[in-house]
């Protein structure tokens, strides 16, 4: 019995110390420029050619019961598909951790997704458009090298869209990571875990050209409370995948928080989609001044500013046009519906040039620099020799006969 503990001890502990030099010893190391703020004299207008009749309800983050994770969810797939489908979602992934759900892919609608991630502090992304699983991952409290290493082997598959999730839930991702960390698309700014606006300002304020999404992160399909809370409207007017995952890239989703009460069925969930309005009607920039006009009045209307300083505030509105200066980095909006409906739009930005891909421009802010890892070095040459004395001890074999029979060979041999 002793020795079955102690073997069962020995492989634990051997696994966490790899485990642990893997991801503090062996983890590359990467170089970050300094960040810096929007600038130009041209300005990025996500929504330049708006048309409320091409957008479309998504939730991208939902799990059911599959796999043996204590946090899968309850319902299968088809639950899932459903309910959604009923509320007059037009896109809706099931999202299981380290799996692509492939249940309707045959679906024009269809986008693979699954949740990476099984870390203690839930540094988890999402992954849209995914080909394969991703299982790299550092399990302890992540370093910045460690959260960009994830990052970059998830960006190799360029046709993805890859969201951080939940970045405050439990600091899996904490302000400071995100003034450095590349090789993502979006943020997840809205979830009933984590309210991540600041986050996201902190992102932007950066120069990061991160968008938002919104999703209900379901875990109980059957639960009204955890459905239908916050969803992200995309534009696609034929209503495909493709259409869907470029409007996340370049910006034209909204993000809508909606206001629920406890017990609400599904029923009246339904009725107040099918009741709700975007109201946006235009969003324009020119002559250094950003103009809204709203098809209704709207409750209450906010701009935030670089930093996320409000530069804006108006009730009972159905339009206005303020001064968008050279020095301002990007402005962006949030505004209330008559219904209590909160809809949050993607910033409008400065810049010099043209806005790259997120390859081209990670590039040029992150590489990935040689370490002299003697550190490491020195871990293997201790580990692998506490092996094999563990190994040794184990078969029973004693140090004093091993050393005597080797002298005893290396006397004989030269007698």
């Amino acid at each position: 019995m002793k020795r079955v503990f102690f073997t069962i001890s020995w492989l634990i502990i051997s696994l966490l110390a790899w485990k642990l030099a893997d991801q503090y010893i062996f983890c590359p190391v990467y170089e970050f420029k300094e960040p810096h703020s929007f600038s130009g004299d041209s300005v990025y207008n996500p929504y330049a050619n708006f048309n409320s009749i091409n957008y479309y309800r998504a939730n991208f983050h939902s799990h059911s019961n599959f796999g043996l994770g204590v946090t899968n969810g309850k319902g299968v797939s088809k639950d899932i598909w459903t309910t959604y489908d009923k509320l007059g979602y037009a896109f809706h992934s099931i999202s299981q951790y380290q799996y692509i759900d492939r249940y309707n892919d045959s679906n024009s609608s269809f986008i693979s997704a699954y949740e990476h991630g099984y870390n203690i502090k839930k540094s988890h992304q999402l992954i849209l458009g995914a080909t394969s699983v991703e299982w790299k991952d550092y399990i302890f409290p992540q370093t910045l090298n460690n959260k960009q290493e994830v990052l970059s082997r998830l960006a190799k598959d360029t046709g993805n869209v890859i969201i951080l999730n939940h970045p405050d839930l439990r600091s899996g991702y904490e302000k400071q990571d995100l003034k450095y960390l590349h090789y993502y698309d979006c943020m997840e700014v809205l979830n009933p875990s984590a309210n991540s606006i600041s986050h996201w300002d902190t992102a932007l304020s950066a120069g990061k050209k991160i968008f938002l999404v919104a999703n209900d992160d379901v875990h109980d399909i059957f639960n009204e409370n955890q459905v239908g809370r916050f969803c992200t409207l995309v534009s696609a007017p034929n209503k495909i995948s493709r259409e869907a995952l470029n409007s996340l890239k370049n910006g034209s989703g909204i993000a809508m928080w909606i206001p629920y009460s406890q017990g609400e069925s599904f029923d009246i969930k339904k009725q107040k989609f099918e009741e709700s309005k975007i109201t946006l009607k235009s969003l324009d920039v020119q002559n250094d001044s950003m103009e809204l006009v709203f098809s209704d009045v709207v409750k209450n209307v906010e701009v935030y500013g670089q930093n996320g300083i409000k530069v804006f505030s108006a009730s009972n509105i159905q339009g206005f046009k303020i001064y968008f200066p050279k020095w301002a980095a990007y402005y962006r909006t949030e505004y209330i519906t008559s219904d209590g409906i909160k809809y949050l739009l993607n910033p409008i930005i400065r810049f010099k040039t043209n806005l790259e891909s997120r390859k081209s421009i990670a590039e040029s802010y992150v590489k990935k620099v040689n370490r002299n890892n003697m550190a490491g070095i020195l871990f293997i040459l201790i580990w692998s020799n506490f092996q094999l004395i563990v190994i040794l001890k184990l078969l029973k074999v004693k140090f004093k006969s091993i050393f005597s029979r080797i002298f005893n060979k290396v006397a004989s041999y030269i007698s």
